[in-house]
């Protein structure tokens, strides 16, 4: 039974994961050349499993069911539970208007659509809603579906992709680019809001710490094989290309059908982004209306449910019209969130509630001070470099 709930919650860290900047690694880190690439995420999944330990460290302070905002507010007061919501609330919006983007920019592309039209995201968004209307039961439904078909596709692009892959382009080696894939890679690694639920289902620390650690594992692995495919099939100045032009999910087929002369493959690349895109943009469009519900209950109350669905949709749909191609720059963006969320703010919960408030310790994370100022100088590093004009 407990291996049973072990296994789960990894899956639970590994779907949380994989999702939509999936799509954006191998662009971003074009040039660095395969096994550089391969260190690059080992380092940002070392990273953020570290800052997965902290949370569950803090966590584990308090009674079950207590989230971020209530771990930032117990432990640095009403400071912490201001940049908790903010960060989280920014964080979500950002996510939201890159998956909107990616979704109308393919939607667009499949049904010959004038691009940035107001048409395609009212679309999306209007069957996002009724799934979400339909409930709990229709949503689980079609995200397994959609979970389905990515690990399919994933799958089959693999398996069909990998006899195409040339020695020459994973050995393509350049430094002027890679910079800018640390912030990608910081968001594809980001899963931590699931540990106060997986806390409350397990309840043992060292089986929590066992199912986080390889339910990371499964998406670095997933990663380095999508990385292996792209940057081996497709040369380095065709992902630089797909980068500026700020649509991968669009781009990527198209070119690997005119690198493998194979409409099939290509076609398979776009399910793959589709589902990709599609499994993050259901749990996020969710989370956000949930947390807009629990954090606004005043408004709530005046506006109903409608109204706070309103408040969810509606700044993602304009800025998506208002910038059609900013998939990749929102989901840069959002590592800034990320590192604070995710990274900073456990940061300073750990070391204020070590060192100051001596809480007790049922589970302590790895590192001392030092550990924790050098994490701390790497979050302060990731928003730096998104923050470096490109």
């Amino acid at each position: 039974m407990h291996t049973n709930k072990v296994l789960g919650s990894a899956l639970i860290v590994s779907s949380t994961s994989i999702g939509a900047a999936m799509i954006a690694l191998p662009v971003s880190i074009a040039g660095l050349s395969f096994a550089p690439s391969c260190l690059l995420l080992c380092a940002c999944w070392f990273l953020m499993l570290y800052s997965s330990l902290l949370i569950l460290e803090a966590n584990l302070w308090f009674e079950p069911g207590s989230n971020m905002v209530t771990m930032a507010e117990k432990t640095l007061g009403l400071t912490g539970r201001v940049i908790a919501w903010s960060a989280y609330l920014l964080l979500l919006y950002a996510l939201m208007t890159a998956y909107l983007s990616g979704m109308s920019a393919m939607v667009e592309d499949t049904l010959v659509i004038q691009h940035g039209s107001i048409l395609t995201p009212s679309l999306m968004v209007i069957l996002l809603a009724i799934i979400l209307y339909l409930g709990t039961k229709t949503l689980d439904i079609v995200n397994r579906f959609l979970i389905g078909g990515l690990i399919l596709a994933y799958l089959v692009l693999v398996s069909s992709v990998a006899p195409h892959v040339s020695q020459n382009n994973l050995m393509s080696l350049s430094f002027h680019h890679f910079f800018y894939a640390i912030p990608i890679i910081i968001t594809a690694f980001g899963f931590h809001i699931v540990i106060p639920s997986i806390r409350n289902y397990i309840h043992d620390p060292k089986k929590i710490v066992l199912a986080i650690s390889l339910g990371t594992i499964i998406p670095l692995i997933l990663y380095i094989g999508w990385n292996f495919i792209i940057l081996g099939s497709i040369p380095e100045t065709q992902l630089v290309a797909i980068w500026f032009n700020g649509q991968p999910a669009v781009d990527l087929p198209k070119v690997l059908n005119l690198m493998l002369e194979n409409h099939l493959i290509s076609r398979i690349a776009s399910l793959f982004a589709f589902f990709a895109i599609a499994t993050s943009f259901i749990g996020v469009a969710m989370s956000l209306f949930d947390f807009l519900c629990d954090g606004l209950p005043k408004l709530l109350q005046k506006v109903g449910r409608p109204g706070i669905a309103l408040l969810t949709f509606l700044p993602p749909i304009l800025v998506d019209l208002s910038y059609p191609n900013i998939f990749l720059a929102t989901l840069g963006y959002a590592s800034i969130f990320v590192a604070i969320l995710l990274g900073l703010l456990p940061i300073a919960m750990v070391w204020h509630g070590r060192y100051y408030q001596h809480m007790p310790q049922s589970y302590r994370a790895p590192g001392e001070k030092m550990a924790l100022m050098l994490a701390a100088i790497m979050f302060v590093l990731v928003i730096l470099i998104e923050l470096t004009p490109k």
